[in-house]
């Protein structure tokens, strides 16, 4: 009987050993995946700090692909920024910036005034500005604000058709005047750009151009084809155009 008790104890506590050593593996697997759920929460806060970093110090850039190529390249879509110093028959373009889609900076330059006859030119650089401009924009579409007016600073002018202007879109009119770019990238993008910073500001015009892309094109599309009927030349219009240029000028920023 003493034997059998012995055998009964030790088998009560060998059943005990098991169960908490089951119990034990059950507390470490739990603390092994709380562990795991911190560090991938923490991981997620560091993503969000880094995005939000990012917009912090200016416009997100897009994601770049393997098959994007070189990203530094001028695209079929570019934006433009400036900023004029001086007031009335004085003001004068002082700086000018150009960005391709993948918010690289393709082209960023102080200008010197315009020459006069009365001014020694030599070491001005208004000329040449204008004349890497020229080359830059040509057959590209151009994104900002106020675009023709900064070509008009440097006696440059570009295909309406090729012009997408923040200042002319219908959500950023208020009545028959243009809501200020600074309110427009306020509003869109919750960010305070300054005047003088030209690229964060052609980058801004691009990416709150992106985010009304199709509806913009869209309505573009309509009024080119409703403008083809009115005067019967349905056949005259461009397929290219009557599709959808919204695709097409996505596909050419991998050209």
């Amino acid at each position: 009987m003493k034997e059998e008790g012995k055998k009964g104890q030790k088998y009560k506590k060998g059943y005990q050993q098991t169960i908490l050593e089951q119990k034990q593996k059950e507390i470490e697997e739990k603390i092994k995946k709380e562990i795991e759920n911190v560090r991938e929460e923490e991981k997620k806060k560091k993503d969000l700090g880094e995005e939000e970093g990012n917009i912090a110090s200016g416009v997100m850039e897009r994601k770049v692909s393997k098959n994007d190529g070189d990203i530094n390249r001028p695209t079929k879509r570019m934006a433009i920024a400036s900023w004029v110093t001086g007031e009335g028959r004085g003001s004068f373009l002082k700086k000018i910036a150009l960005v391709n889609s993948f918010q690289r900076v393709i082209y960023e330059k102080d200008i010197d005034p315009p020459a006069t006859s009365n001014q020694i030119s030599s070491g001005n650089n208004y000329k040449q500005v204008q004349s890497d401009v020229s080359s830059l924009i040509k057959d590209r579409y151009l994104i900002g604000y106020n675009v023709s007016d900064t070509l008009k600073g440097l006696l440059l002018s570009h295909p309406t058709k090729f012009i997408r202007d923040l200042s002319r879109f219908y959500l950023f009119k208020n009545g028959l005047e243009s809501v200020p770019l600074a309110s427009i990238i306020k509003e869109q993008l919750n960010l305070p750009i300054p005047p003088t910073n030209t690229v964060e500001r052609a980058k801004a015009c691009l990416q709150i151009y992106d985010k009304y892309k199709k509806e913009w094109e869209g309505q573009i599309n309509k009024k080119v084809i409703q403008s083809a009927k009115e005067k019967k030349e349905e056949s005259e219009v461009n397929p290219i155009i009557a599709a959808s240029i919204a695709d097409e000028l996505d596909e050419d920023d991998d050209e």
